[in-house]
């Protein structure tokens, strides 16, 4: 997410985090458990509204099977959302990593988790990949992949918003 970061801003983003590794914000459904649970990500997105233009949270996978791998873009468009472009941000997402990644499994696109259920601007939970494959594991931790990723997804981001400047 740092990484992701980096490459926003040298997009011309500005970029807000939930956290920094070691403090959470606080918002008006805070458990007080000092862990930010999904009500607590989709209030902090919710209570920031119109200040933010999209909402990203990366994740790694896991399963059962070791042979499930690749990348995974979730998204929800439906009830209590504001727009309706989440399916068109996630698939601009999915397009640039398996442009970036073409030896990597076609990423998928989804629905939903809760956390982009119950945001109101439009929102993507990604898990980059599943900690319990071995070749996805070992491109999770290592650092050149990290900074690819990161950079597949600003580009992205960049792409869309260039597409579509209305709705920044």
């Amino acid at each position: 997410s740092m990484m992701l970061k980096e490459h926003l801003k040298a997009y011309g983003f500005e970029v807000i985090m939930t956290h920094d590794g070691t403090s959470i914000p606080k918002t008006s459904v805070d458990d007080g458990n000092n862990k930010f649970n999904p009500m607590e990500r989709a209030a902090f997105a919710n209570e920031l509204g119109s200040s933010i233009d999209y909402y990203i949270s990366l994740h790694c996978n896991s399963h059962d099977n070791s042979e499930a791998e690749g990348t995974r873009v979730y998204y929800y468009e439906g009830a209590g959302k504001a727009t309706t472009t989440d399916l068109d941000i996630a698939s601009t997402i999915c397009e640039q990593i398996e442009e970036d990644f073409p030896d990597a499994p076609i990423p998928t696109c989804e629905n939903p988790y809760y956390v982009v259920k119950y945001t109101t601007v439009p929102a993507s939970l990604i898990e980059m990949g599943f900690v319990t494959n071995p070749n996805d594991a070992a491109e999770l931790v290592d650092e050149k992949w990290q900074d690819k990723f990161a950079e597949s997804l600003a580009a992205a981001l960049d792409k869309y918003y260039k597409a579509n400047p209305k709705n920044t």
